[in-house]
């Protein structure tokens, strides 16, 4: 991760062209609350999407043994009841190779669709690139790894999901043990995870980040004046019933290639001439000077301004460069954070800009040391621990020039003394 702070990035939006046009539409009493807002959003790019997807791809195809059939999750028709290999065949009766249909308003499956076309091209005998069912009998297919870039509510991959389990091939696979089902995506929200993991086929889902919402802002105290900020202003859109986004998740990740509609209506609802509110994020693009915030990977955020959110203000004065204590400052940083009510998964892997796999094995050291329970509660000793490197000043190390040096400071000063 860089060292620039995630929120410098994120408040970057603010300072655009762009970003100044939408924050105008504000009343000058909520405009400071949507500054802060634009600052939560996690801003992922094109090159730290594919990197992410890729690695994911290639460490679970190791793992595999056999060809790996590549499909990018698109949204199907609500009354369909076909299978998604009949929903997909074009004229002739192929397969299309694309993750769209014909005619169809192509979203983030076409940003996913072209770079797994690319990602087969490189591994031709591992990876098939949205094959058909004769396709994978041929070379004796052993997983379909579905691909999206956010499970948000879950609802359009437990779909997909759905479609592919109606072919009665696919099913006897997956009950004889030939075929397995995986879902990779480059974050979740800890809903749509449930959501898509209660489905008959029970994939294997492996993804890189939680997906921020409000549910994981900290300090907690912010979640309701920005609900209503939302609903103020979400009326005021062209999409008054996606006040907090579609599932009414309230999603606070913005990808370069789209925006989700699990994010709130206010940054992306299309401008209607009845509803005149123009979005940041115009029918969910990203385009113009808001393009050029994105980072080209996920940089982590200022834990000072995390400590000093959440009130711990002692523990955030000191600096982490002169930090001594036996416990890191990313641990002490978890315990501050637990204390104040940041218990789900989701909650501390925002807060702390952690991978999924980073934050668990903190949480892991932490719970194995008996400062936090298996619920994510802080123990006597995680309290203890805590209050300690809050309170002892010789937990703090002194840095002062080696003897020799041409500066010099003294420790404390002394005031003159009246004779």
């Amino acid at each position: 991760m860089k060292t620039e702070q995630a929120s410098e990035i994120s408040s970057r939006l603010a300072l655009t062209e762009s970003g100044q046009l939408w924050l105008n539409q504000f009343d000058e009493a909520d405009r400071r609350l949507a500054r802060d807002f634009l600052s939560m959003l996690t801003l992922v790019s094109h090159s730290e999407f594919e990197r992410a997807i890729e690695s994911l791809i290639l460490r679970r195809m190791d793992e595999i043994e056999g060809p790996i059939a590549l499909f990018a999750v698109r949204e199907l028709s609500k009354d369909c009841l076909d299978s998604y290999f009949k929903v997909g065949c074009g004229p002739d009766g192929s397969m299309s190779t694309d993750a769209v249909t014909r005619g169809a308003d192509i979203g983030s499956e076409g940003r996913v669709a072209s770079f797994l076309r690319n990602l087969a091209k490189a591994y031709p005998k591992r990876l098939l690139n949205h094959p058909t069912i004769e396709s994978m009998r041929k070379v004796n297919c052993r997983a379909i790894f579905m691909i999206d870039d956010v499970l948000g509510s879950g609802s359009q991959t437990s779909s997909f999901l759905s479609a592919m389990w109606r072919d009665s091939t696919i099913k006897s696979w997956v009950s004889l043990g030939y075929l397995k089902f995986e879902v990779i995506c480059y974050a979740v929200s800890e809903a749509g995870l449930r959501y898509v993991q209660k489905s008959r086929v029970k994939p294997n889902v492996k993804y890189k980040y939680f997906c921020p919402t409000l549910a994981d802002i900290q300090p907690q105290k912010l979640k309701k004046p920005l609900s209503e900020l939302f609903k103020k202003y979400g009326i005021k859109t062209s999409r008054p019933n996606l006040i907090c986004g579609y599932g009414n998740i309230g999603a606070l990740m913005v990808f370069e290639h789209g925006c989700p509609n699990n994010t709130p209506a206010m940054l992306w609802a299309p401008h209607i001439p009845k509803r005149p509110w123009f979005p940041l994020f115009p029918n969910r693009v990203v385009i113009g000077d808001a393009r050029s915030v994105f980072p080209p990977e996920i940089v982590s955020r200022d834990s000072v301004s995390v400590l000093l959110s959440v009130g711990h203000k002692r523990l955030a004065a000191v600096n982490p460069s002169v930090f001594q204590h036996p416990l890191s400052y990313a641990v002490l940083t978890l315990l501050a954070l637990i204390s104040k009510g940041a218990r789900t998964p989701s909650s501390l892997c925002y807060s702390l800009a952690m991978t999924v796999d980073e934050c668990n094995s903190l949480l892991e050291k932490c719970i194995n040391a008996g400062y936090v329970t298996p619920k994510y509660r802080l123990t006597d000793s995680g309290y203890a621990e805590l209050r300690g490197a809050i309170r002892t000043r010789q937990h703090f190390r002194k840095v002062l020039p080696e003897c020799g040096e041409d500066v010099y400071y003294p420790n404390s000063l002394r005031s003159h003394l009246v004779s």
